[in-house]
């Protein structure tokens, strides 16, 4: 069953997991900052109160779905989430606009085709045309002529395997073993895809490597009244960088164009050409630049807004589980324990100047035994309370939030009572709370558990990496499981 909602916490993974596919290559900064500003527009239509969005949203109409609660939980996740967006956002800025992650993410889609590939289909010239892509992509391109050097013969491999592999999944569509071809269609039609868009992004920022104009400059690299002009056009700037660069290109192409050394006039042609191309390339440079700073814009708004102290027990200084806000009646339960998701929310409301430091020294830290490690004791005993906060937080080995939390994962029961609503039973590590012995592996436990070296023991993990969960999902990591009971 698919369920069309989306919580505050999915909402801010669905953001940082963005910037996440830019960072292994899966998606170019146009793209990333395109996909960025569609969820903000989307999120700038959705209701909220006090600056926190409500617990559930209908994606189809992106309306709050009853009863309108406010989570502290969901809002720490959100707001860190929005946090890390907004640095990472600026750092994108000032970081050079092409780098290794580019090669890096198409050859994670050439090894998930290369894996999916039917022994029968692995021929010889097929399995040749694949080593040398995965060699292409090994290289480590020094100046921009080097990148479109690189991306062009990566290009023409490419072409040669989609073809290659497009023609054998058409002949065997609608046969047997058809779900197999579908999937081994779409990583081919991916992959095609990232090369393009990664060439595309490249033509669009660096004009002068478009191949006419390319050509006749590298003919006359060597030659000394272009010194000033290629050492200009070689360099891979930051993207602020952009602006200032396109005008010392356009300074030397003046110069050269008006000097009293003859061109030829092919090579003046393409001088020219690109003096025009300049004025698109610094467009999109400043339209790019100008989303990010948006992006970094709304996320420091989204954060700003929250406001956490309602939310605050003033007796027992703890956040509070949340808030119905057509009744206006807060919980009267609070999150007290430091092995929990509200480690965010409280860290963030505490940086935010809206509760009081003693809050962090209130959520108790008593610890027990499993399988011979000392852990904190939590609600629930899921690895989804011990982990989530390290998505976001820092994790300091000697302290109490450092300790180990064994490997399983809440997968959630549902109970579906007479209003409908849906209430989650956690399925946990036996031994660290005192409710059950149900043990169960999960997505998120097994990605969180990755990143502490834990060993992970689902199919998923064996096959894929951390890499591959960052794709849209095919082949690698699903939702987790939730089973329901209705009654």
């Amino acid at each position: 069953m698919t369920a069309h909602r989306i919580s505050p916490t999915n909402l801010g993974l669905q953001l940082t997991a963005q910037l996440a596919a830019h960072d292994f290559g899966y998606l170019t900064l146009g793209e990333l900052s395109a996909s960025l500003r569609r969820i903000f527009h989307s999120m700038a239509e959705m209701p909220k109160h006090r600056g926190h969005f409500f617990n559930w949203y209908d994606t189809a109409d992106l309306q709050p779905i009853a009863p309108k609660y406010v989570s502290s939980v969901d809002s720490g996740n959100l707001a860190a989430s929005l946090c890390a967006l907004r640095q990472g956002a600026r750092g994108l800025k000032e970081q050079p606009w092409i780098g290794p992650h580019v090669l890096a993410g198409i050859r994670d889609h050439v090894l998930t085709i290369r894996r999916l590939l039917p022994y029968g289909l692995r021929s010889v010239s097929l399995v040749r045309g694949i080593t040398s892509l995965l060699r292409q992509l090994e290289s480590q391109p020094a100046d921009l002529f080097a990148w479109q050097a690189v991306l062009t013969e990566v290009n023409g491999l490419t072409a040669k395997i989609h073809h290659s592999v497009q023609r054998s999944c058409a002949r065997h569509a609608g046969g047997r073993g058809e779900e197999k071809w579908n999937e081994l269609a779409y990583w081919n039609d991916r992959l095609a895809e990232r090369v393009e868009q990664a060439l595309g992004e490249l033509y669009r920022l660096a004009p002068w490597l478009i191949d006419e104009c390319a050509s006749e400059l590298r003919v006359n690299c060597c030659n000394p009244s272009f010194a000033a002009l290629m050492a200009e056009l070689s360099p891979v700037t930051v993207l602020t960088g952009l602006p200032r660069q396109y005008e010392r290109v356009r300074e030397r192409l003046i110069e050269r164009l008006s000097s009293s050394e003859p061109l030829y006039p092919a090579l003046r042609r393409a001088l020219e050409q690109l003096l025009e191309r300049l004025r698109e390339s610094e467009a999109a440079a400043s339209e790019l630049i100008g989303r990010f700073e948006e992006i970094c814009s709304d996320a420091s708004r989204y954060f700003e807004e929250m406001d956490f102290a309602f939310l605050l027990e003033k007796n027992r200084k703890l956040l509070r589980i949340g808030m119905d806000v057509v009744s206006g009646i807060p919980d009267e339960a609070c999150y007290d324990l430091l092995a929990s998701e509200a480690r965010t929310a409280v860290f963030i409301a505490i940086a935010k100047g809206q509760i009081p430091r003693e809050s962090w020294f209130r959520l108790g830290r008593k610890l027990t035994a499993y399988r011979n490690h000392r852990t904190l004791v939590s609600w629930s005993g899921t690895m989804f309370e011990y982990l989530m906060p390290l998505l976001h937080m820092r994790s300091y080995g000697n302290s109490a939030a450092g300790v180990r939390a064994g490997a399983e994962d809440s997968v959630g029961h549902f109970r579906i009572g007479s209003l409908r609503s849906r209430q989650l039973d956690a399925v946990s590590i036996p031994g660290v709370w005192d409710r059950g012995h149900q043990r169960a592996i999960g997505p998120v436990a097994q990605r969180g558990g990755g990143a502490l070296r834990v060993h992970a023991r689902a199919d998923g993990g064996a096959r894929g990496g951390d890499r591959e969960s960052a794709k849209d999902g095919r082949p690698g990591l699903r939702g987790s499981l939730r089973v329901f009971r209705v009654g």
